[in-house]
């Protein structure tokens, strides 16, 4: 419908009337931010970005989305500061522990400064963030060894396996054999469950 409404020579009225009318869908404000910003209307698209921020903020995923686009908004407007400040942002709030975004905001920083503001960033975190791939970016290894030899399972041991084994091959192999499972399996006593073993974790 709306590709129909900008073939039409006041398309932009109606697009503006249809997207306000339908302005609590998600796809709808989508649209309209994308159109915005083609048409480099940066004002209006942030404008956008931050009611659908406040009406999707149940939704981490579009929160993500959104601040990401105001984000690059801000760089193409060249204002530095907004730009640097919604990074802040994104690492610490909207999309944290991502190390693509982490690099960005580092991209900032003479080497110097970034020690501290990197050392802010990690006392920051959400609770719900794990630090090991900002602290592999960092090649911070003993920090990241902490949190592999103190996280249950051999996921993360797995994981990151190969980027400690050189400094740190004891702790590896002493943090594998406490974490390994022997398990016991014996006939299950009734087949009809689709399960042929029943085993249990010695």
């Amino acid at each position: 419908y709306l590709g129909m409404i900008e073939k039409q020579k006041n398309s932009r009225i109606l697009i503006e009337e249809f997207c306000r009318k339908h302005w609590r869908n998600s796809s709808v404000r989508r649209y309209y931010i994308e159109l915005c910003r083609k048409k480099k209307e940066y004002e209006h698209a942030l404008e956008a970005l931050d009611e659908s921020m406040a009406l999707d903020k149940e939704y981490r995923g579009l929160v993500a989305e959104y601040s990401n686009q105001k984000k690059e908004i801000f760089l193409l407007q060249g204002n530095q500061e907004a730009y640097r400040k919604q990074l802040w942002k994104l690492v610490l709030e909207d999309d944290p522990g991502k190390p693509h975004i982490y690099r960005e905001l580092k991209e900032q920083y003479p080497p110097e400064e970034w020690k501290e503001k990197r050392e802010e960033i990690f006392a920051n975190l959400p609770g719900y963030v794990r630090p090991d791939e900002l602290y592999k970016e960092e090649m911070l290894y003993d920090r990241l060894l902490e949190l592999v030899t103190g996280s249950p399972g051999l996921d993360m041991l797995q994981q990151y396996e190969d980027v400690l084994k050189k400094d740190y091959p004891g702790e590896l192999l002493q943090n594998t054999k406490g974490k390994s499972i022997r398990w016991r399996c014996t006939p299950a006593t009734e087949p009809s469950t689709g399960s042929l073993w029943h085993c249990f974790a010695e």
